[in-house]
């Protein structure tokens, strides 16, 4: 017979349990599903919980996530979770592991300034499209730009389909409402006589060689701080940008670009 394997692509062999897979069936509307204990409760009876998809390799990704998540103890009591909790889970075990100190300093900065004041009370399986609707209306009654109500809106989607995926919303309220459009600001550069004043203010001073690299080169700031004696190649008139000062937390680091097209080859300037 042609069943899925553990993938989810189709297989002609019967039907088996893949390693670590658990209860993963298709109910009577052909739906792929997926049945998990998360613990316990004070009486001692299993609590589960039911995950669906379209396919079986979607499942088994929701129950892989499930079960690492349920092993903090949050889904215990998914109906008394609230979006502060939440949040709060998803720093600890995603966004601490997945993003760059500077921008988990960032991340910190919207929720704890304008989500979790407005939000974190409600419970994460009672939020719908209004509440998110009246959170945009405070954080503009609060004076938050347009760009920070943007930022807080984008954030607070990839938590809320971080909570779609492990199953603890059908659905992800945040897809209902508007993402805040922020209006496009032409960057003014400088002209040629205005890059000469500044290379002439810069003369004689400590740092003169760092602004000439960034009229040059146009790096960002941080790139210009993490060069090293062997990112610069005079004979070749070449530099190259390998790496970049990061601060958090008021700390200083080395670390990665911040893309991977960020790692380049720059021409010097005679």
């Amino acid at each position: 017979m042609i069943s899925p394997d553990c993938n989810g692509q189709a297989n002609i062999m019967p039907k088996r349990r893949c390693n670590g897979e658990g209860s993963i069936y298709q109910d009577r509307k052909g739906r792929w599903c997926a049945l998990l204990t998360v613990g316990h409760d004070e009486n001692g009876k299993r609590r589960r919980r039911y995950l669906y998809g379209a396919t079986k390799g979607e499942v088994l990704e929701k129950l892989h996530a499930t079960r690492a998540d349920a092993r903090t103890g949050l889904l215990m009591e998914p109906n008394r979770l609230t979006l502060g909790e939440f949040v709060r889970h998803w720093i600890k075990t995603s966004a601490e592991q997945r993003v760059r100190p500077t921008t988990l300093v960032t991340y910190r900065s919207l929720l704890d300034r304008h989500v979790i004041p407005h939000l974190g009370g409600t419970r994460l399986d009672k939020l719908e499209h209004v509440h998110l609707d009246a959170w945009h209306a405070e954080m503009e009654r609060n004076g938050a730009s347009m760009r920070t109500r943007r930022a807080a809106h984008v954030l607070l989607g990839t938590i809320l389909r971080r909570a779609v995926k492990l199953g603890l919303l059908a659905r992800n309220p945040l897809d209902r409402v508007d993402k805040p459009r922020v209006p496009e600001v032409e960057i003014q550069a400088f002209t040629p006589e205005q890059v000469r004043m500044l290379l002439d203010a810069a003369r004689g001073h400590r740092l003169e060689a760092l602004f000439v690299l960034a009229v040059a080169t146009g790096a960002r700031q941080g790139e210009l701080f993490g060069l090293e004696w062997r990112d610069v190649d005079l004979d070749a008139s070449m530099l190259t940008i390998q790496r970049t000062l990061l601060e958090a937390a008021g700390k200083l680091s080395v670390g990665e670009p911040k893309t991977r097209k960020s790692r380049r080859s720059l021409d010097l300037p005679a």
